[in-house]
């Protein structure tokens, strides 16, 4: 007996409405770090960026690896395996 091989199947493609929401979102994220968070905080960016310069970089990139770590503890479907 033979048999033959399946062609592969095509991958799954995003519906554009699915892409034009996520764009959308992404839009209202930055507008909103951009503009509404220093005009609601009283910081300009200037203020922000003097500051941002007071903290060593490998800081920054540990704040930064904080901050991945406990997006991925709250985004698995699972319940999180984060220590308590």
């Amino acid at each position: 007996m033979t048999t033959t091989a399946m062609p592969p199947a095509a991958s799954p493609r995003r519906p554009a409405w699915a892409t034009a929401r996520t764009l959308t979102i992404a839009a209202v994220v930055v507008a909103l770090f951009v503009v509404a968070l220093p005009s609601v905080s009283g910081a300009p960016w200037l203020q922000i960026g003097l500051q941002l310069q007071q903290v060593p970089y490998w800081e920054l990139g540990l704040l930064a690896l904080l901050w991945a770590a406990g997006c991925s503890c709250t985004r698995s479907p699972s319940p999180p395996r984060c220590p308590a």
